[in-house]
Parts: C-alpha cells; structure tokens; sequence
C-alpha cells in the first residue's frame, strides 16, 4: 500500500464552543478557497471530523499531525486547558525541533488567535500570530473577506 499524502494544513482546535463552530462554519472553507487559488492545485486541509466509524483517532489524528506541511493552531482559553490540543501542540513544536536540529529552518505552527491571548502558552506567547478574535462570529466583515 502506498504511503498516504501529507495534508498541507492540519487545523487544531478545541471541539465545541464559538471556535468550532466559526471554523465549520467559515473559515475552513475560505482558507480552502484561498489555497487552492494560491497553489494552483487542489489541497488537504485535515479537521478532526474527516473519520469514519471505527477510526483509531488518537492514531489518526497524530498521523495526520506528522504529515502535514502546515498547523494552524485556533487559540482559546480553552485549547490549553484540553490535554488533546496541549498535546498536539507539543507535537508539532518537537517537529519543528527536530527540522532545526536537522538543518532544515522551518515554522510548521501557525497559530491565530480566537480569543484574548493573556492565558496562552508562553511558547505561544512569543510567536506572532493573527487576531481572529473579533471574527469569531457572524459579522459582515469576516463574511466579505
């Protein structure tokens, strides 16, 4: 069997809340569009949700985690206080450790922020990030971008 493509995005959030619901609702479909038309092709975003009945989640979602290009990290108050999404983000910032320590100067983490950023990670804390927070809902603004 041949081994799976790597997703170019892989979105981590914490389940439930505004957060789910503005990334069903808005923003992965947009970003979806957005990349498309940047590369040229079709892409992968990987959301939590794309698993059938019996799928070993814990696996598949770290597989996932480990082949994609890009994370997008939704930050919330909430996402560090889930052991699922601290544990994703150590992940990824090992990954990106291990790439350095390799030779290789990447940034896999992008993270965007879904809320005040007071309570974040001080890993977080020191990587610049995008302010979603007042987009966070159905407002015209995030609706024409």
């Amino acid at each position: 069997m041949a081994p799976e493509q790597p997703w170019d995005v892989f979105i981590s959030y914490k389940r439930g809340g505004d957060t789910e619901s503005w990334l069903k609702a808005h923003f992965r479909d947009r970003l979806q569009r957005r990349l498309n038309d940047a590369a040229g092709r079709p892409t992968r975003i990987f959301v939590d949700e794309d698993m059938g009945p019996g799928t070993r989640w814990r696996e598949h979602v770290g597989a996932a985690l480990q082949r994609s290009r890009l994370v997008i990290a939704l930050l919330s108050r909430s996402y560090f206080e889930s052991p699922w999404c601290s544990a994703e983000l150590e992940m990824v910032l090992a990954r990106e450790k291990l790439l350095r320590d390799q030779g290789k100067a990447v940034s896999l983490l992008f993270p965007l922020q879904c809320q005040d950023g007071k309570h974040y990670d001080p890993v977080v804390k020191e990587r610049i990030w995008l302010d979603f927070s007042a987009w966070l809902h159905d407002t015209p603004a995030f609706l024409t971008v």
